[in-house]
């Protein structure tokens, strides 16, 4: 008589990780362009059919894989529960550059946030509603205490730290094809600390510029 094994129960939780864990590892080693529902299975060494069973579609695992994810918020941690009131204003430059230069090379080291950050720029998907939830999350809240700090400000403070934010997403994402950008050798220790002093620079002349009385200030 023919004995029939039972069959091994499976691990919810382990497969789960090892399907969050695949699409980690193809994002580092061949890019956005690589995530599928076949290549998945196949890195995590799993039938494709559990992707469905455990996240629905390709889509709700990639959406869980960047909820699990700290991209944004860990960029700014070093402002929760800071009051800016009690810093000087050499201080608050400081650390508004240390901010901006913390997320660059963020940006510059973390080949995963890069390709997340690309394939959000050329297509649509639950993926763009994860990661502007988390930018929200973390970028408004630190835009909301600069606003508290300087109410009156004759300057936009949100609309400035979207567009130095996007330029240092821009300038690492360009340091993975040229050498170099207007000059700067993006890929050695002088050029990262000439960004470094340039965001010194801009901090010091938006912040010095949203103190600065309505009255006081001309718009070119």
């Amino acid at each position: 008589m023919e004995t029939t094994l039972p069959k091994p129960k499976r691990n919810k939780a382990l497969t789960q990780r090892k399907l969050l864990d695949a699409v980690g590892s193809l994002l580092k080693r061949e890019g956005f362009q690589s995530i599928g529902i076949n290549a998945i299975a196949k890195e995590a060494g799993v039938d494709k059919v559990l992707i469905y069973r455990y996240f629905g579609s390709l889509d709700g695992l990639i959406e869980a894989f960047a909820l699990e994810r700290d991209y944004w918020v860990s960029n700014f941690k070093t402002a929760q529960g800071l009051n800016l009131q009690n810093l000087t204003e050499v201080q608050r430059e400081q650390f508004t550059a240390t901010i901006f230069a913390n997320f660059y090379k963020t940006m510059l080291q973390n080949k995963e946030l890069q390709e997340i950050t690309l394939w959000e720029m050329v297509e649509v998907s639950g993926l763009n509603k994860v990661l502007q939830n988390q930018r929200d999350q973390s970028t408004l809240g630190l835009i909301a205490l600069y606003e508290q700090l300087f109410p009156n400000s004759p300057i936009d403070l949100q609309a400035i730290a979207t567009i130095i934010a996007t330029g240092l997403q821009q300038l690492a994402l360009l340091s993975r094809q040229l050498p170099a950008f207007n000059g700067i050798n993006l890929q050695s220790p002088e050029g990262m600390q000439r960004i470094e002093n340039a965001l010194s620079s801009l901090a010091q002349l938006v912040l010095r510029a949203a103190n600065t009385p309505e009255n006081n200030y001309t718009h070119s």
